[in-house]
């Protein structure tokens, strides 16, 4: 009955061609079959149907589809196509619905015998008469066999892919779009300590904070940005201990970034101990080098050497630098063989702003590729390549805070310079900073050794020299105390001669006082002419004994100044002292006082001896002399004049400068002061109390070990109107304080037993005593030594030999402690 309804529905179809031909042209691989189940006869198929199964419509169309169809391949372990179906087009047949298969395998086969493995998508759907019965049944198939062959052969390399990754020493991390961790591989489990599932859907910095570096997840952005691959070594500390990961990351096609990472360490550790060897033989050398005995270019020119040879370099440079003059100097240049030496001098201007900026604030300077450096514009680069520079380090060598040097290396091409010879570089500038600095302090002690032993020699003979004529005026008195005319002659030298030396050791003092920083100044507001007149009243008999001409030159502008008068006169005198002793007989000298804008300018100058080139930077050291002049030894003089004045004018806020065309052509000093403000109405002086007032009759008690000082002093004192009683102990003084009440005490400090302190702290102790006024007498006038005289309960300090003049103060002082402070 079913063949006799499948011959039926085929007539019926032979009766409409025109269906035939058009499913023929139907996209789609298509069988129209009859509804006679279990035949389901084919009766019509599209012309791609036929192409997919290799088939034709002769051998296809009238025949039971399975006939055609069937599961013969022998390779096919496990056939179900067909059973698939025959299920499928029945469950069609009894539900009247449309029925889509899973997936099928139905394998074909060729021409020549073989057979092709294939995979179908097929649907099966009903065609219904009017009254909604099944006429045919559509067979639809879309043929999937590259698509299942394709997601098998990447299932099978994913899984391949898989096997390796997870048999690799390397670690493997796989970083999706946002950087989130999608995979990584059991090497990485191991590396991290993590597994995978505790962590995979968290960023790198979310799963490993331990190890996390900002610079390596900075590198894995930029291999997303460019595409290109990055390799890097990632360092950290694990349990104290120091970790080396090699990185390399490379773009993925869905925009993440695929890593593989190894732990390098014990490699690293191996390189660093040897780079570590190196570096420690070099700076073994190099501390060689730097403590050998020689000035600073010959440590410069040893440490370019070595640090040249172990970097590899072409060029190495040690410079010193002159800021005030805007200058750099060249001392020392190791070059790499064939290289030209650069010229010696240059100047800050000389150099691109980049390198003068970071000169000038303390830090080093690096470039690996002048013709890409950022931080230079085009002339900057093209100016520096001129030079012979590919590549460059330049560290600034510091003194006292200013820069005093630096040392730069160079490489004619480009050079990636690592932190490690950076490091190392600074490290050789530090060290050959500190060797210079020693180097230099140890030439300058030689020299103060030297100049200290001069110095000595030559106070032996300024001293010496007044004491003969002191000497020979003490035995001229002896031999003729009644001839007026020879006294007077002899107390006029030895008075001289007394000043002279109070001179020489005031000047030692004062030398003392600037070391210890307690020279103070009491300024006031002084007319510059007033200072030159002071000093030119001390200095006149000197002019006139070796019959220089003076020419004076001042400005007819009144000038002032606000200065501590006594200290400015003492300046302008050593200057033209200075000038007196240089200047052979006959010469000249010429002062000069005058305005140069806010400023005054005081000028000496000589047409003596001159000062060399070499000597010309050191004549303002202490103990300096114009070396070869047999003036400086006949004049007399200690050296130290020019150094004191030098330090004054620099606590007035001036300068004192040295000038000379050289030796035979003179000098002159200048002295720069800023000018005082406008001058204010002169204060009317206090009245001044007659002699007779000033030098009224005292009760007066002299106290001194040293009985000719004790007896000559009190000879002074009592030739003056006053009544003096002398005693030579403490114990004798404090005895007289208490007998005779005196109003006046000149009481020495050095004295055995009991001493001036211990004196008068004693009379100090007895309230009834303290209308006394009690004058410290001591060889010592250092600022320290007046300060325990104060405390002791002294009103006043006077240093030997006394000055009859500073006697007088102290006698006519209104105030205790008035002297004292005037000093």
């Amino acid at each position: 009955m079913q063949d006799d309804r499948s011959a039926s529905v085929c007539e019926g179809l032979s009766a409409h061609a025109d269906l035939g031909a058009v499913f023929a042209a139907i996209p789609g691989m298509n069988l129209l079959l009859a509804p006679d189940a279990p035949r389901f006869t084919m009766l019509l198929a599209s012309d791609e149907r036929l192409a997919a199964t290799m088939s034709t419509r002769e051998g296809t169309l009238g025949r039971p589809l399975f006939d055609v169809f069937a599961d013969a391949n022998p390779a096919n372990p496990s056939p179900s196509g067909v059973q698939n179906l025959r299920a499928s087009l029945e469950t069609v047949l009894r539900t009247g619905e449309q029925h889509c298969m899973p997936l099928q395998r139905y394998d074909l086969q060729r021409a020549n015998g073989s057979w092709e493995e294939r995979y179908w998508s097929p649907t099966n759907v009903p065609v219904k008469d009017a009254n909604g019965n099944v006429k045919y049944l559509i067979h639809q198939v879309t043929d999937v066999t590259e698509a299942v062959l394709g997601r098998a052969a990447l299932e099978r390399a994913e899984q391949g892919a898989a096997r390796v990754l997870g048999r690799m020493t390397d670690a493997h991390f796989q970083l999706d779009g946002a950087f989130r961790l999608v995979e990584m591989n059991p090497a990485a489990e191991r590396m991290t300590g993590t597994m995978r599932h505790e962590v995979l859907g968290l960023t790198c910095e979310d799963a490993f904070p331990a190890s996390f570096d900002p610079a390596v997840d900075a590198a894995f952005r930029r291999v997303v940005a460019s595409g290109r691959e990055e390799h890097l070594l990632q360092h950290y500390v694990s349990e104290g201990s120091d970790v080396y990961v090699e990185v390399d990351a490379y773009s993925t096609d869905d925009g993440g970034v695929a890593i593989f990472a190894r732990d390098v360490s014990e490699r690293v550790s191996a390189v660093e101990t040897r780079r570590e060897m190196e570096t420690q033989r070099f700076l073994t050398r190099l501390g060689d080098v730097l403590h050998r005995e020689g000035d600073t270019a010959t440590l410069y020119e040893g440490a370019a050497r070595l640090l040249g040879e172990h970097l590899g370099s072409g060029r190495v440079l040690y410079a010193e630098a002159r800021e005030e003059d805007n200058a750099i100097v060249v001392v020392a240049q190791h070059l790499r063989e064939g290289l030209v030496p650069v010229a010696r001098d240059y100047r800050f201007d000389d150099y691109c702003p980049c390198v003068t900026i970071s000169l000038r604030s303390r830090r080093t300077l690096v470039m690996t590729d002048v013709t890409t450096e950022a931080q230079l514009d085009v002339s900057e680069r093209m100016l520096i390549a001129a030079a012979g520079v590919g590549a460059s380090v330049t560290v600034p060598i510091l003194q006292d805070g200013r820069i005093a040097a630096c040392l730069s290396v160079v490489q004619p091409t480009s050079r990636k310079w690592t932190s490690h010879e950076v490091a190392l570089i600074e490290e050789t500038a530090q060290r050959t900073a500190i060797a210079a600095a020693r180097s230099r302090a140890e030439a300058a002690l030689r020299a103060s050794d030297r100049r200290k032993d001069e110095f000595l020699a030559v106070l032996a003979h300024e001293l010496r020299n007044p004491l003969a004529p002191v000497r020979n005026g003490l035995q001229i008195l002896r031999m003729a105390p009644h001839d007026t005319q020879k006294t007077n002659k002899v107390l006029g030298v030895m008075d001289r001669q007394l000043t002279h030396m109070t001179r020489l050791i005031d000047d030692l003092l004062d030398v003392s006082r600037f070391t210890s920083g307690k020279v103070v100044l009491r300024r006031e507001r002084i007319p510059l002419r007033a200072v030159f007149d002071n000093a030119l009243e001390a200095s006149l008999h000197l002019i006139e004994a070796s019959r220089h001409v003076l020419m004076s030159h001042f400005s007819h502008e009144a000038l002032f100044l606000d200065a501590d008068a006594t200290r400015l006169v003492q300046v302008v005198g050593n200057l033209i002292n200075n000038a007196v002793k240089y200047t052979p007989d006959g010469g000249q000298i010429d002062l000069f006082g005058e305005r140069d804008g806010n400023d005054v300018l005081i000028r000496v100058r000589d047409t003596g001896v001159g000062i060399s080139s070499d000597m010309l930077p050191h004549v303002f050291d202490l103990f300096a002399q114009v070396s070869g002049s047999s003036l400086a030894r006949a004049q007399g003089g200690l050296g130290i004049g020019l150094s004191i004045s030098r330090q004054l004018i620099h606590m007035h806020g001036g300068t004192l400068r040295a000038e000379s065309d050289g030796l035979g052509k003179g000098a002159t000093f200048t002295v720069r002061l800023p000018m005082a403000a406008e001058p204010e109405s002169e204060r009317a002086a206090p009245g001044a109390a007659t002699e007779a007032e000033n030098l009224a009759s005292q009760e007066i008690l002299v106290v001194d070990d040293n009985i000719d000082a004790a007896d000559s002093f009190t000879t002074m004192l009592e030739l003056s109107g006053h009544v003096v009683t002398t005693v030579y102990t403490g114990a004798d003084a404090l005895a007289a304080v208490a007998k005779r009440r005196p109003s006046l005490v000149f009481c020495d400090i050095g004295m055995p037993g009991m001493n001036g302190y211990e004196v008068a702290e004693r009379i100090r102790a007895d309230a009834s005593l303290a209308p006394v006024r009690l004058i410290a007498v001591t060889g010592w006038g250092r600022d320290e030594d007046k300060r325990l005289a104060l405390e002791a309960g002294f009103d006043a300090h006077l240093a030997k030999p006394i000055a009859w003049a500073a006697v007088e103060a102290v006698l006519t002082a209104q105030e205790p402690g008035e002297a004292l402070l005037k000093r």
